[in-house]
């Protein structure tokens, strides 16, 4: 848990709404005056105080006065430092703190709280982690030497091969607690006792070298702590046969990567970057075009670039030869560093903005770092640069438009530092495969220890997605460590044969169910939000309020609630954040940036540019090749939370397979310094971790064990003889009740030991040590009772002798009675079955005759009704035929004005032609006229030539004047035929427009008569379509009216038949219930009648088609009975929790609610009650006591009756279509 500037006090929802974490315990220490009690301090957590004066309210104290509720008494001083703090006499938290501020003051760093190991930091070396103190702790019982990791790491070994089962080693802590640390003392004590050659075989070096490898890579310098691990992992160390080491595997969870491109001042990069610049050779810094590590923007941006104590570039040799011992070949490594170089030159790459509109482009003054991240990831440059300031984007689906658009400067930026993280998360994944592909694996590996380090519930001043996820994880490690603290002691109270009443403890059921819950968690619906187009944080925020409004839960965040970390002063709305109430204090997380750190995704263009176009080396990261076990999945579309949740499903499934033991690592400051401890810091750490849920699971039964051996070894030289050689068992017993001590509340014995309430164990000390009287007075009450036990013993031995001989005479007596009740009763039940025979035969004889006439009466009324529907057809019939002649006659007259229309068409057709003809012939007369004119003027023409030439020729003038003249005359002829031929034509024309005119009138004067002769055939129509919907429903109501009349009739008719045809079937329903003994299904469940009934709980029997439900499966009468014919069965879908495995069981009077334990019994109840109805509706057909259980269910689901509200409204549509036809 992160350190805060104010020690927070979480609200009364969880914790601190119980009076006391140890309630039994308050209950039994009152507050008295002159006492030295804990009180509240600011500073120390808590301070000791001495009172003066008790009120009924508070307590008065020499320092002040505080409520009753905030007082705890101090354990004696016998018991500081005490190595198990179930010991002490009061288990509040104050002296919980105060044994471990104890303890760690004396370089005791390591506490016991049961069977889980509490680890201070020391921020120094301490000489307890020798190869001889490892054999020390081997073989020996966890009691038998101080609290250490190796007793933890001893007793996960020894139970496995005790119990044939795996274990795992939960270490938990916030940062700087020393998880990575304990975690490789775990590693280092497990390949030394079960390894070859006391570890130091090939395959321990293997797995002990993966831990410096994986931290150069996801370990860096924060403000708490110079080797934070900035990933969980889940280490497996594999055994054989012979519970030797077998191999290891290694499942990492949530590296940060974020880390990469961005770190808080006074933090570094990974430290892989500064061990590669500061170590590498000159040859290799060359070939990786390195320079000094403050040129590069990741590594000198935060101002941190070493850490006191530490050499980078020895740690880069001891880097490499972890490689090497792994498995990682010299070309391997220099691909990787390779990649880690080009990673560098890639973050100094600046972005400007071009010339044209709001594109970018790479600054003139980085072309360089661009040309050598692109050679070292072995990348088209220019496809690069391309890639990181333009984006290509798609419209219309597969067979769209595809188009480029430019990014600004800014996006650029985020573009470059999202493929800078997306590759370095491709090679961490890629050095995990290795690494476990690397670590043999033998084939007759069987069981397996898994050390889990992860990251402890934190918050901060401002908490995000990453502290989300966290605390996430780190509620299903509490749910899960609270459930296994509660199972290891129930366990060993069944093993000793104790006493044991179920305690509830505090669950985080509500709290996940909040955040993982399916389609309607706070993680599906962040999942959702990511895919939809238009989601943003605010929309985000607001679905998670508007889906668990009044969630117990979750909080809105508000300006009341100061206190809770991550509000302070904020003014935050409820479209930025929400508080989320964990088992260890209520955080407020601001969901600014969540979309975008989930989108755990690179755009389309730096995808494919990766994937087909860079090296071999980089190409296998982003195409999964390369390593066995590397499959990383290709698709751009993945998130982060929907990854994480798949992991920690898949670690608790891991989890709850083994038998887990727990290691809490607290951070004793923030300074990194020895020898000093922050109170309210360490106080905080504790409740975050668990321990105090874990101490009230104790507290609710025995924490303080001891054998009898023990005790009777530790107190026998105070006891005489004659009670100091007594069996260890009396001896213990015997002591206890003498110190006043009551069985069963203050101890009870066990098998092999003596079980304490907590403080007793000290109590009955104190009494020990007291004076010689005491001790007199002690022995004296020993005695008595043993002697009062001796004589009891008699009496009991006498009474029971008595008691045994008088039950074996009753036993013999009861006996011959039954044997003659037996004989007495033969006679008589032969007499009552044949009368029951004879009663059988004459009912069954009745039966036939009643049947008999039913039959003879249902034939005539089916007789009555063919006959009545037989004439009702006939008259639908004859409506019909008298519709379809009207039709015919109108189909007749629409015919006959085709006819008309058509020849109308014909003959303006003809006339249209006969003009044509005549206007072709006037034109041909008119073209030979001006033929003729045409050659009246070539005469003239040569007549003008023939003048020229003949000049002093008189007769031929003379000869041509009377030829021309003769030629006028003609012309002149001529010119009249043409104009008489004008004027016959103009006649005729003026005859044929005259004629057109008539035709046109007459053709006009049909339209109109056709017209009316249609309008008036329509208005017939409609009138007599009228007529026959006015007849046709008023024979639909007559018909109706009749079947109503008719029904009743017949129903009135019969009533009394149908009333005693019911009551023989409720007679024969229970006389089938009497003779069937094989029901089909058996058990218990809780009902309730009606939507607002109490929850009962029944014994259900299923026999044919009736579920029947008694009080006491001893009832002879059952309490009710369901019919199944007409029945359904649903499943529940309400979310309440009194709904869970619930279904209902509707019949057509009511509805039947009914739930099951589990959702397995469920189903199986659901399935019977349909193999049952199927069983009744296919009884003729299908033999169920053959069939498989397969095609039963097929054959259940194929008969499922429909529901009556469906048969409702299939009824509603058909008379809808019998309306309508």
């Amino acid at each position: 848990m992160a350190a805060t500037a104010s020690l927070y006090k979480p609200p009364p929802s969880r914790i601190t709404e119980r009076v006391s974490p140890l309630t039994q315990s308050m209950e039994q220490w009152k507050a008295t005056r002159g006492q030295e009690v804990w009180i509240p301090d600011k500073e120390e957590a808590f301070t000791q105080s001495v009172i003066y004066k008790v009120d009924d309210e508070q307590v008065e104290t020499e320092k002040q006065a505080v409520p009753r509720s905030k007082v705890w008494p101090i354990n004696p001083k016998t018991q500081d430092g005490v190595p198990d703090n179930t010991e002490m006499m009061y288990l509040y938290d104050p002296n919980l703190l105060h044994n471990l501020r104890v303890r760690y003051d004396r370089d005791e760093i390591y506490t016991y709280t049961a069977y889980i190991l509490i680890a201070i930091n020391p921020y120094k070396q301490l000489p307890i982690y020798s190869t001889e103190n490892i054999h020390k702790y081997h073989k020996t019982s966890m009691r038998a030497n101080p609290p250490h990791v190796f007793g933890i790491a001893e007793r996960a070994y020894r139970h496995m091969k005790s119990e044939k089962k795996s274990q795992s080693i939960v270490v938990s802590g916030d940062s700087g607690s020393g998880k990575t640390e304990t975690c490789k003392y775990v590693l280092r004590y497990l390949t030394t006792i079960a390894g070859r050659d006391e570890g130091q075989g090939k395959l321990e070096k293997q797995i002990l070298e993966a831990n410096p490898l994986l931290e150069a890579f996801g370990n860096a310098k924060t403000l708490r702590n110079n080797n934070s691990s900035r990933f969980g992992k889940f280490v497996e160390v594999h055994f054989d046969s012979k519970f030797e080491v077998a191999g290891a595997r290694i499942t990492t969870y949530l590296l940060e990567k974020s880390r990469l491109v961005q770190q808080p001042s006074g933090e570094r990069n990974y430290h892989v970057f500064y061990q590669m610049c500061r170590g590498a050779s000159a040859a290799e810094k060359s070939r990786w075009f390195l320079e000094d590590l403050e040129t590069y923007h990741y590594l000198r941006q935060s101002g941190c670039t070493s850490i006191d104590g530490v050499d980078d570039a020895k740690d880069y040799h001891h880097l490499r030869e972890a490689m090497s011992t792994v498995g990682i070949t010299s070309e391997q490594q220099e691909s990787i560093f390779k990649t880690l170089a080009g990673l560098l030159h890639l973050g100094n790459v600046v972005f400007a903005p071009a010339d044209e509109g709001e594109s970018s482009k790479v600054s003139d003054h980085t072309k360089q770092h661009i040309e050598h991240a692109c050679t070292l990831l072995k990348v088209n440059q220019q496809a690069m640069e391309e890639a990181l300031t333009t984006r290509t984007l798609s419209t219309g689906g597969r067979r769209g438009t595809m188009y480029r658009i430019p990014l600004k400067p800014f996006e650029a930026s985020f573009a470059r530092d999202a493929l800078a993280k997306h590759v370095y998360g491709k090679l961490f994944d890629w050095l995990v495969a290795a690494v476990n592909n690397g670590i043999p694996m033998a084939a007759e590996a069987k069981h397996f220890i898994g050390i889990l380090d992860i990251s402890g519930f934190e918050y901060f001043n401002q908490n995000g997605f990453e502290q989300f996820l966290i605390n996430y994880c780190n509620e299903k490690i509490q749910q899960y460590f609270t459930v296994q603290i509660l199972q290891q002691e129930q366990e060993i109270y069944l093993k000793e044969g104790l006493r044991w009443r179920q305690v509830e403890v505090p669950n985080s059921f509500d709290t996940l169910e909040l955040i993982e819950a399916k389609r309607t968690g706070i993680l599906p619906l962040l999942e959702e939000s990511c895919i939809l187009p238009r989601a943003t944080d605010q929309t985000f925020t607001l679905r998670v309020h508007k889906q668990h409004f009044n969630h117990s839960s979750l909080m809105k965040p508000s300006s009341s609630l100061k206190d809770v970390p991550g509000i302070g002063n904020l003014k935050l709305t409820q479209e930025e954040a929400f508080i989320v109430r964990h088992f260890a204090a209520d955080v407020c997380y601001q969901t600014t940036g969540f979309l975008e750190k989930n989108n755990d995704t690179l755009h389309s263009d730096l995808l494919l540019l990766m994937s087909n176009k860079a090296g071999d080396f980089v190409g296998e990261l982003f195409n999964g090749g390369g390593i066995a076990g590397s499959d990383q999945p290709r698709s751009r579309f993945g998130t982060l939370s929907g990854t994480f949740l798949s992991g920690i499903s898949d670690l608790m499934a891991r989890l709850s397979t083994t038998s887990s033991n727990f290691i809490r690592c607290i951070n004793p400051n923030e300074l990194m310094k020895p020898a000093l401890i922050n109170a309210p810091a360490c106080m905080t750490q504790l409740r975050c971790s668990g321990m105090l849920e874990a101490l009230v699971i104790m507290q609710a039964g025995y924490p303080t064990r001891c054998l009898f051996t023990d005790l009777h070894a530790r107190y026998y030289d105070l006891m005489p003889k004659e009670i100091s050689r007594l069996k260890p068992r009396t001896f213990c017993e015997a002591l206890l009740v003498a110190l006043d001590l009551e069985g069963g509340k203050d101890f009870q014995m066990g098998l092999s030991r003596v079980f304490f309430r907590a403080g007793k164990l000290a109590f009955m000390e104190d009494l020990m040590n007291g004076s010689m009287d005491d001790m007199f007075e002690v022995v004296g009450k020993v005695k008595a009772w043993l002697a009062r036990k001796r004589w009891l013993q008699a009496i009991h031995a006498v009474r029971s002798i008595n008691i045994c001989g008088k039950l074996i005479e009753d036993i013999r007596a009861a006996a011959r009675s039954k044997e003659e009740e037996r004989l007495r009763k033969s006679a008589a039940y032969q007499a009552e079955l044949r009368r029951r025979e004879e009663e059988l035969r004459r009912q069954q004889e009745e039966e036939r005759k009643r049947r008999e006439e039913e039959e003879r009466i249902r034939q005539e009324q089916e007789a009555e009704a063919r006959r009545v529907k037989a004439e009702k057809k006939a008259q639908r019939q004859a409506e019909l035929a008298r519709l379809r002649e009207e039709a015919q006659e109108k189909a007749t007259l629409e015919s006959q004005l085709a006819a008309e229309r058509d020849t109308y068409a014909e003959l303006e057709e003809s006339m249209r032609e006969e003009i044509a003809s005549l206007e072709s012939k006037l034109d041909e007369q008119i073209q030979q006229r001006l033929a003729t004119l045409d050659a009246l003027d070539e005469a003239k023409t040569s007549l003008k030539m023939m003048n020229i030439r003949a000049d002093g020729l008189d007769e031929e003038v003379a000869r041509l004047r009377a030829r021309v003249q003769e030629l006028e005359e003609e012309l002149a002829r001529a010119h009249k035929q043409i104009q008489a031929l004008k004027d016959a034509l103009a006649l005729e024309k003026a005859a044929h427009t005259e004629d057109v005119d008539k035709l046109k009138d007459e053709l006009e004067h049909l339209k109109k008569e056709h017209a009316l002769q249609l309008a008036a055939a329509e208005e017939s129509k409609q009138l007599a379509l009228a007529k026959a919907r006015v007849e046709l429903d008023a024979t639909i109501a007559k018909l109706r009216s009749e079947f109503e009349t008719e029904k009743k009739l017949l129903l009135k008719e019969h009533e009394t038949e149908m009333h005693e045809l019911k009551e023989e079937k409720e007679q024969n329903v229970q006389l089938l219930e009497k003779i069937s003994t094989k029901p089909l299904k058996t058990g218990y469940l809780t009902k309730r009648g009606g939507s607002y009934g109490k929850w009962q709980r029944r014994f259900f029997v299923l026999k044919s088609n009736f579920l029947s439900y008694f009080k006491d499966p001893k009832d002879a009468k059952p309490a009710g009975l369901i019919d199944l014919e007409n029945a359904r069965v649903y499943r529940t879908n309400s979310k309440k929790k009194a709904d869970i495995h619930a279904f209902e069981v509707v019949t057509p009077n009511r509805t039947y609610y009914i739930r099951a334990e589990a959702a397995v019994e469920t189903e199986e109840w659901i399935q019977a009650l349909n193999l049952a109805k199927a069983r009744h509706l296919s009884a003729g057909t299908v033999d169920l006591n053959t069939t498989s259980v397969t095609a039963a269910r097929k054959l259940a689901q194929r008969v499922v009756p429909i529901s009556p509200r469906f048969k409702v409204k299939k009824e509603e549509e058909e008379k809808k279509e019998t309306k309508e036809a």
